[in-house]
């Protein structure tokens, strides 16, 4: 478990033991948040915790620092993105046009019409912050075969971040070596 407090973390639904894991390991990564749990991803486990580790070594770097055109709530921007990308700062990134954004996306999920991004970022006193927001669920499907359909405009009125969280330098420096270890592992049962 990855925590942030002694209520709110995340972690990796797995019914193997660590000393089993591989590279092709797949279970889903979760967020503890009362009434339920928040699914983030289901990658590799291995893929996942290299993103991990990724962002966090750039965020204890203060090396994520928020594009100063990103003004509001980080998961509020990507979900106006995919309404209206006209206004938005983007990058070239593997040769495609994207909104600067997604240089803070950790991980996405998707489970049920429960859609979430998480992100990690640097604010601008250089903190390190983690949030979980979610993600317009009906962006890709067709209104008239979904039976419980609501138009984005409806939707984003009750939108709010899942989680902002400031974590601790501590924190992150213990996700780090949490990650480290993990992968190590996945490593010695991977013989190259």
């Amino acid at each position: 478990m990855f925590f942030i407090n002694s209520t709110e973390y995340f972690f990796i639904e797995s019914d193997v033991p660590l000393k089993n894991l591989d590279c092709c390991s797949r279970f889903p990564i979760y967020f503890k948040y009362i009434p339920v749990d928040i699914f983030l991803s289901n990658n590799t486990v291995q893929f996942d915790l290299q993103q991990l580790q990724e962002m966090l070594i750039k965020a204890l770097h203060n090396e994520l620092l928020v594009h100063t055109s990103i003004t509001q709530d980080i998961g509020y921007l990507y979900n106006e993105y995919y309404q209206d990308d006209s206004t938005f700062v983007e990058i070239k990134l593997n040769g495609e046009d994207i909104w600067i954004g997604f240089k803070y996306r950790l991980w996405e999920g998707s489970l049920n019409k429960q859609r979430s991004m998480t992100w990690i970022y640097n604010d601008i006193g250089g903190n390190i912050i983690f949030a979980i927001t979610p993600f317009y669920p009906f962006l890709f499907c067709d209104p008239d075969e979904e039976p419980n359909y609501l138009p984005y405009e409806e939707w984003i009125k009750s939108y709010k971040p899942y989680l902002i969280a400031k974590l601790s330098r501590e924190t992150a420096e213990q996700w780090l070596a949490q990650a480290n270890s993990i992968l190590e592992q996945i490593d010695k049962n991977n013989p190259h």
